[in-house]
């Protein structure tokens, strides 16, 4: 994921969310972690960005995980 990110001075007026599920295969966490604090890095520098959150499983239930990401 890493390379060279151009931006635009456009902005858009209205603001958006975007909303991802994703299922882990166990023992991926670690690998899945570092792909999100990478894409959080790259998200944060595009202007009028508002932030990431995730929601990271239960450790009772990472038999089959389910990691919702949501960026504005």
């Amino acid at each position: 994921m890493s390379g060279d990110l151009h931006l635009t001075d456009t902005r858009p007026s209205d603001p958006v969310s975007l909303v991802v599920r994703r299922r882990i295969r166990p023992g991926r966490e670690g690998e899945y972690e570092a792909l999100l604090t990478e894409a959080n890095a790259l998200l944060a520098r595009i202007p009028g960005h508002r932030g990431t959150g995730v929601v990271r499983p239960r450790p009772a239930s990472r038999s089959t995980p389910c990691w919702p990401v949501s960026t504005r």
